[in-house]
C-alpha cells in the first residue's frame, strides 16, 4: 500500500511548502447503503442513486473525492491509491465498498457534469464486444465434447474453463486477481498434461551459478551433481513445466490469431450530460503484439507471467497493467523480461483449452431435449 503513504507525504509536503497545484480527484464508489462524510482527508458524496450491478443486490452510488496534485488521479499511482482507499473502507466497515479505481473522468469545458469511463476495459476490450453468430452450435459442440471426455479430463479442463470464467468476470474490477486466475488456468493444464523435465540452460540463474561453481573450482562431477539437485526444486519445476507446456502446445495457427478490438462510444450533450452508445469496432490486434513468437523470448516472458502470479498470490504485490497493455496493443515491443499482459494470457488460456478439448474429447450425444421459445400471445 505504498501509494497511500506516498500520497500522505506528498500532501504534507505541499501544505508545508505552500507550493503545488492541488485539485480534487474523483472516482465512483458502490456500497450496501449510503456513504457520505466530509471533514476528513477524503470525502464521500452520496449521489442519492442506486447502482445496478448484474447478479448482485442493488448498491448505493457515491463519489469519492481526495486532494492531490493536478491530473494525478488518472495515473497508475492514482488508480492504485483509489483502490487502496477502497481496501481501507472495506476493512473499516466490514462491508463491500467497491471503488471503480480504473475510472477515467471526462468533462466538457465550462460544464459541471462529470462522465466516468472505465479504463480497465483496455486490458481486454474483446471481452466487451458484440456477440457473434451461431452461439447455439458452438455451445452444443463444446458441451458434447466435454461430455465425451474421461472423468479425469473433465476435472482438469473443467477447472481451466471455470478459472477462465472467473478471470473474465473480474478483469475490469480487480485486474491483478483476474491475471492470477488466468495464469492459474494455464498452470492447471500444464500440471496435468505438461512434461516436468527441465534443462539447466532454461533457468535464468544458471549462468550466475555456473560462474560460482568455477570460482570455487568445483569438478565437472560436482557441478553435475549440484545441477541435478537444484533442478529437483519443486518451484523451479512448476515454473519450467508451465513455460514448456505453453511453448510446446502453441501451433502455427495461434500466431495468426487476431484480437477483436472495441472502444466504448460516448455521446455528450451540450449541457455536459453523457450517455453510453455501445461498443464500437476499432479493428483487430495481431496476437504477436502481446505474445512473442520467438521461442526463447516467449519462454522467458511466460516465466515472468508465472512469477507475477506468484508475487500477487504470495506477497500481495500487484502490477500496473494499463500503460503496458496500451503500448503493446499499438505495437510497441515489450522487454524480454516483461510478463505477457492480461489479454495475451487469456487468449492463450482459451486457445489451450480448445486444443485440449479437441485432443481429449469425443462427441457424445446430448440428452434429447430441446427447449423452444414460447409463442407470444397477442390481444
Amino acid at each position: 500500500m505504498r501509494e497511500i503513504f506516498e500520497w500522505l507525504d506528498r500532501l504534507g509536503s505541499i501544505i508545508e511548502s505552500g507550493q503545488g497545484n492541488i485539485e480534487l480527484q474523483l472516482k465512483r464508489v458502490s456500497s450496501p447503503s449510503p456513504l457520505d462524510f466530509d471533514d476528513s482527508p477524503i470525502e464521500l458524496i452520496d449521489s442519492g442513486q442506486e447502482a445496478a450491478s448484474f447478479g448482485r443486490v442493488p448498491s448505493r452510488l457515491s463519489v469519492l473525492a481526495w486532494p492531490d496534485e493536478a491530473g494525478s488521479g488518472q495515473t497508475l499511482q492514482g488508480q492504485a491509491l483509489a483502490a487502496q482507499i477502497g481496501a481501507l473502507l472495506t476493512l473499516t466497515t466490514n462491508r463491500r465498498i467497491e471503488v471503480a479505481a480504473g475510472d477515467v473522468t471526462l468533462k466538457m469545458e465550462g460544464q459541471s457534469p462529470t462522465t466516468f469511463l472505465p479504463s480497465m476495459l483496455v486490458l481486454d476490450r474483446s471481452l466487451s464486444g458484440p456477440i457473434g453468430n451461431d452461439v447455439r452450435g458452438a455451445f452444443e459442440g463444446l458441451l458434447s465434447r466435454l461430455y465425451g471426455m474421461s472423468a479425469s479430463d473433465q476435472d482438469v479442463i473443467g477447472a481451466a474453463i471455470e478459472l477462465h470464467y472467473a478471470s473474465a468476470i473480474l478483469f475490469d474490477l480487480e485486474p491483478n486477481a483476474a491475471y492470477a486466475l488466468a495464469v492459474a488456468g494455464i498452470e492447471r493444464l500444464s500440471q496435468a498434461y505438461g512434461s516436468s523435465e527441465t534443462q539447466w540452460s532454461w533457468w535464468e540463474e544458471a549462468p550466475r551459478l555456473d560462474a560460482a561453481f568455477s570460482a570455487i573450482s568445483l569438478s565437472e562431477g560436482q557441478r553435475a551433481a549440484l545441477r541435478t539437485e537444484l533442478l529437483k526444486d519443486k518451484h523451479l519445476r512448476l515454473r519450467q513445466t508451465f513455460a514448456s507446456y505453453v511453448t510446446g502446445m502453441l501451433r502455427d495457427d495461434f500466431w495468426t490469431v487476431e484480437i477483436n478490438d472495441f472502444v466504448p462510444g460516448i455521446v455528450m450533450a451540450s449541457d455536459g450530460a453523457s450517455s453510453f452508445a455501445g461498443m464500437n469496432a476499432l479493428g483487430s490486434i495481431p496476437i504477436t503484439n502481446l505474445v512473442p513468437a520467438d521461442e526463447p523470448t516467449l519462454r522467458r516472458r511466460l516465466l515472468a507471467c508465472y512469477d507475477s502470479r506468484s508475487s500477487y498470490v504470495h506477497d500481495g504485490m500487484g502490477a500496473p497493467a494499463v500503460t503496458s497493455t496500451s503500448r503493446q496493443l499499438v505495437g510497441q515491443a515489450a522487454k524480454r523480461t516483461d510478463r505477457i499482459e492480461y489479454a495475451g494470457v487469456r487468449v492463450m488460456l482459451r486457445y489451450l483449452i480448445d486444443l485440449e478439448v479437441e485432443r481429449r474429447g469425443s462427441l457424445r450425444t446430448l440428452p434429447d431435449i430441446r427447449l423452444q421459445h414460447a409463442n407470444p400471445q397477442h390481444d
